[in-house]
């Protein structure tokens, strides 16, 4: 992640108050900062309608809490029955939490703390972070991310093969169940490595919605635009609990079909953005190295040599 404040117009601004407000309202929070939105504009133009415009926002919230109790789902559950006509996405975390992150040097929590845009405090002061602000070097971050990539995309891999494996001996129900897998981790994955971010959602929904951080493809893969998209996405998404814990629930052949096809593309898509994450990560390495063997020269030598 490259280092970029997050600003938000007054616009943007006013279309959060009422979000902000029930945050306060409902959950008592220390913080809650801004690490990104998303905004996109479709112009029309024809000769039977005139032009129209239609706009579209989401934002990702952190909310840091005074409590160590997990409330992110039903945070996250609130704000979708609260602002229907409003898309956010909400992490949150204790003080602690972030606080212990922050030292250990973790990248996200940094770049959020640092770049983000504060929306609240509880004090009125923003987030002290005593100075222990360090983060890992990029071959650091290289060799880690390199090692999440390798530990966990295999996982993707193996549940999409599985999956498919499934579907041919006639476990639909299995194989749906084994597809949400794959893309859970797929996702993961690509989190991981964009975002430097470890997260523990099983909701496919918000993962891929936070992937839209970094990348719409993963949700052009697996998209969720028409009332069949739709139709489908709720089978994959439901199949976490649902396959295990629901007697009546039940996925047929075409449905089972139609999923594999989708997971296919959207685990591609996965390895492709990764490579090209992991690549960029260590041509960055590189170029940190090389500046590193050059800059002694400089500061140990600062007066011409004497006759």
């Amino acid at each position: 992640m490259e280092n970029q404040s997050v600003i938000l117009s007054p616009d943007q601004h006013r279309e959060l108050e009422k979000v902000i407000s029930s945050l306060i309202e409902n959950y008592d929070p220390l913080y809650l900062i801004c690490f990104g939105s998303i905004e996109e504009v479709c112009s029309t133009t024809n000769c039977f309608a005139g032009a129209s415009e239609k706009r579209s926002a989401r934002y990702y919230l952190l909310m840091v809490t005074g409590t160590k109790a997990s409330i992110e789902h039903r945070v996250q559950e609130f704000l979708n029955n609260s602002f229907a006509g409003l898309s956010v996405s909400v992490l949150v975390h204790d003080i602690d939490a972030v606080k212990l992150a922050i030292r250990k040097g973790s990248r996200f929590f940094n770049k959020v703390v640092q770049h983000g845009s504060l929306l609240y405090s509880k004090s009125g002061l923003r987030l002290n972070m005593n100075g222990q602000s360090i983060e890992p070097d990029a071959a650091a971050n290289y060799v880690k991310a390199q090692g999440q990539y390798s530990k966990r995309f295999p996982l993707a891999k193996g549940f999409l093969e599985t999956a498919a494996f499934s579907l041919r001996q006639g476990y639909y129900t299995n194989g749906v169940f084994l597809l949400h897998q794959a893309v859970e981790q797929a996702c993961n994955v690509l989190i991981l490595i964009y975002l430097a971010y470890r997260t523990d959602i099983h909701n496919i929904g918000r993962l891929l919605d936070l992937c839209l951080l970094f990348s719409a493809e993963l949700s052009e893969a697996m998209p969720r635009r028409t009332p069949e998209d739709k139709r489908l996405f709720a089978l994959l998404r439901n199949s976490y609990g649902e396959a295990r814990y629901k007697d009546d629930f039940q996925a047929n052949e075409t449905d089972a079909a139609a999923l594999l096809a989708r997971v296919t593309e959207l685990v591609g898509v996965a390895e492709r953005l990764a490579a090209v994450k992991l690549t960029a990560n260590a041509e960055r390495a590189t170029a940190e190295q090389a500046s590193i063997m050059t800059y002694p020269v400089a500061i140990n030598n600062p007066l011409p040599y004497a006759d």
